[in-house]
């Protein structure tokens, strides 16, 4: 019975962007989009909120540039769909060695729910050319490198309109009757 539960990797997640997505290009020709977004965690009724979980999202290449010519900053609220990326390396402290892991949103597309215009316009994109050899994280090890062959794929079924394969929707409001 177990044999015909399909796994699969995927997620999607709405949340506010923290700051303006920035932008890498290797000396190979791989392109890197990076943000992260605060995403709500459920709580019980009558308990206060917690604090906002933080999430790393990251693009390469095709996708990389779409969310390039995208218009979206920090404040914007965003669904991100992709899947989870772990990023693996070992950390020795004095004569200890620690193998470490962080887990990162590898995206496939995006839906800008709201985007805050005021971000978008009054800040240029950040953009940066690093070789290879640069960190692909801050926490991550220096000897990790971009891949050479992989292009995140873009959502076969995501509808075609702005930037390509991004769409704005408008946030939607529902009306409840008590």
């Amino acid at each position: 019975m177990t044999n015909d539960i399909k796994f699969e990797n995927s997620v999607h997640m709405t949340g506010y962007v923290g700051k303006n997505p920035e932008f890498t290009v290797f000396e190979s020709k791989n392109r890197r989009a990076r943000f992260s977004i605060a995403v709500s965690q459920p709580v019980g009724r009558g308990q206060q909120p917690k604090k906002p979980m933080w999430l790393d999202i990251e693009a390469w290449n095709e996708v990389a540039d779409k969310v390039q010519s995208a218009t979206f900053g920090k404040g914007s609220l965003v669904t991100v769909f992709g899947s989870l990326a772990p990023n693996y390396w070992e950390q020795t402290i004095g004569e200890v060695t620690i193998e470490r892991q962080k887990v990162k949103v590898k995206l496939n597309h995006l839906e800008i729910i709201a985007p805050k215009s005021s971000a978008a316009e009054t800040s240029p994109p950040q953009s940066t050319s690093v070789p290879e050899s640069d960190p692909v994280h801050e926490s991550a090890p220096a000897h990790e490198t971009a891949p050479v062959h992989e292009s995140a794929p873009v959502h076969e079924t995501a509808p075609v309109e702005e930037a390509a394969q991004f769409r704005t929707t408008r946030a939607r409001r529902t009306a409840k009757t008590a």
